[in-house]
């Protein structure tokens, strides 16, 4: 008997290809996919100046140049709102997702349509949720304490206004339509773990001019200003939800396709998705916090006071018109890093797909081999990041209106905030290892060391030793040890891993009819346990 028999070919690339081919097939369209989200900050800063310049300037009475700066800066207070909520999105989206390929591995249907089902119900519940308390926390109405926190007291109230109106006016949209964005998140990436990875970069690909297209309309033609350019966001995602349902109804051999009955939540699947998620929602929950703090801190940074620069052909003191300079450094080439690390986070996804069917079909030795391939893609990928940063720095941040006199200067500061950027490779190693084998402590270890451990401390302390020498450089040194740290406990921890298990690492053989009775015995069980829960 063929032991393929049954076996769609995407499963059968997850399950036999080679382990070069099979992470060019699965990662190599997920590092595009990312990329391309990762897109969206830079097309939205971009059309956020581009569109709702003129109307800017008419509303404050300002120059082009000041109303650039003061986009550039809102979008750049509006983060931490989008990463919190983004991050709930992650928390059961990929979660979910992953427990879906480890069934998708055991060729389980029946428990991932039920996985399926119970998704699109827990991000519906999710986003509600947590958009309430973020619209709290950025309404004007409630003190905007998310915004305030972020600017620097000595700021004229005028000012103050200007960002706290426009911070609210953009952030609006994607607090209201979060279902929207979960719903954009999730259903792509079930899509890309049963393994239709084209389709979905195909879809990637058409939201950008959706993107574009809608934006320019509302943000203007409308003059909805800062509104308009998210609402062309929200088009966007609508356009992934229409898509994705489109592939699912209408594809002949999609596992993803589910009715009203698996909709009803499940405590085994929230029990088993939720640690498993949990690494993700962190390592963006911590971002968000870590951009909370590094806002709040930069914008007290000693010697800021004496940057001058010219302004419409005048010497002016940076901080007289807003500008705090060691901020305009973070914002300046954030867009690029969410790029820059959008690959990385790519490969790291594609290879926890392959690997958690792996582990869900008994590969065990694959596991070992994929994992071993993808962290030399990371420290290659980083490597050749790090060389970007270092000869490009100060173009990235030309682009987004740091005053070009200075470049030459503060472009150092970027760079050495970046400076162990190659060690960022062990901690989406151990994120694609750990979140795809089932464990939770360790996932959210892994996740939790880069973005909030390690870098808020680092933070900190940089932050004192800036204000104890008046030398405000010190700060990214330390903020640039934040990666070399996190690989020093992560690389031990990780070759813990492999002593403990390599004598466990084989590739059990393909057994189809005792998997289907350990599958409809497992089905079973759960139907007991979702009977006991309904009671």
């Amino acid at each position: 008997m063929d032991s393929k028999l049954g076996l769609t070919k995407r499963e059968q690339m997850l399950r036999y290809a080679r382990p070069w081919e099979a992470i060019w097939y699965f990662c190599g369209p997920m590092v595009l996919i990312m990329v391309i989200q990762g897109l969206y900050n830079i097309i939205d800063k971009n059309m956020a100046q581009s569109f709702t310049q003129d109307d800017i300037m008419i509303r404050f009475g300002i120059t082009a140049k000041n109303a650039d700066n003061l986009v550039n800066l809102t979008t750049g207070y509006t983060m931490t709102a989008y990463y919190t909520i983004f991050s709930f999105a992650m928390l059961f989206g990929v979660g979910c997702s992953i427990v879906f390929s480890m069934e998708y591995g055991k060729r389980n249907i029946a428990a991932m349509r039920k996985i399926m089902g119970n998704m699109i119900v827990l991000q519906i519940i999710t986003s509600i949720f947590i958009s309430t308390v973020v619209f709290f926390l950025m309404n004007d109405n409630f003190h905007s304490l998310l915004v305030r926190v972020q600017m620097n007291s000595s700021l004229s109230s005028a000012i103050q206004e200007h960002y706290v109106t426009l911070a609210w006016e953009y952030s609006r949209i994607f607090i209201f339509c979060s279902p929207l964005l979960f719903l954009s998140f999730a259903l792509p990436t079930f899509l890309r773990t049963e393994g239709k990875v084209f389709i979905v970069l195909l879809m990637q690909v058409l939201s950008i001019p959706v993107n574009v297209l809608f934006s320019f309309i509302f943000a203007k033609l409308c003059h909805l200003q800062m509104s308009g350019v998210m609402m062309g966001s929200m088009m966007a995602w609508t356009f992934n939800i229409c898509f994705s349902t489109a592939i699912i109804i209408f594809s002949k051999n999609s596992y993803c396709k589910f009715g009203f009955k698996d909709m009803k939540l499940s405590f085994a699947v929230i029990k088993r998705a939720m640690p498993i998620g949990v690494g993700a929602f962190f390592m963006n929950f911590a971002n968000a916090i870590q951009i909370l703090i590094s806002t709040i801190l930069v914008v007290h940074l000693p010697g800021q006071d004496d940057v001058y620069f010219t302004l419409n052909g005048q010497r002016v003191q940076a901080t007289s018109v807003g500008i705090y300079i060691c901020q305009l450094v973070y914002t300046s080439i954030s867009p690029f890093m969410v790029i820059f690390i959008s690959a990385g986070i790519g490969l790291s996804q594609g290879a926890t797909a392959i690997c958690a069917y792996a582990y869900g079909a008994k590969k065990y030795q694959r596991i070992e081999k994929i994992i071993f391939r993808v962290a030399l893609l990371e420290l290659i990928w980083f490597f050749i990041v790090f060389i970007i940063i270092l000869a490009f720095a100060d173009q990235m941040m030309k682009l987004y209106e740091f005053p070009a006199e200075l470049v030459g200067k503060y472009r150092w500061y970027a760079v050495l905030n970046f400076s162990t950027y190659l060690f960022a490779a062990a901690t989406y190693t151990a994120m694609a290892l750990y979140s795809s084998i089932g464990r939770p402590v360790q996932t959210m270890i892994s996740s939790m060391l880069r973005s909030l451990l390690v870098i808020v401390p680092l933070s900190l302390i940089g932050f004192g030793v800036s204000n104890a020498t008046g030398n405000n450089i010190d700060y990214f040194v330390f903020t640039g040890l934040n990666d070399l740290i996190c690989a020093l406990i992560l690389v031990p921890m990780l070759y813990t891993t492999w002593r403990k298990n390599k004598a466990k690492l084989i590739d059990h053989p393909d057994d189809f009819v005792q998997q289907a009775k350990d599958n409809a015995v497992e089905n079973e069980e759960q139907n007991i346990i979702i009977h006991s829960d309904s009671k």
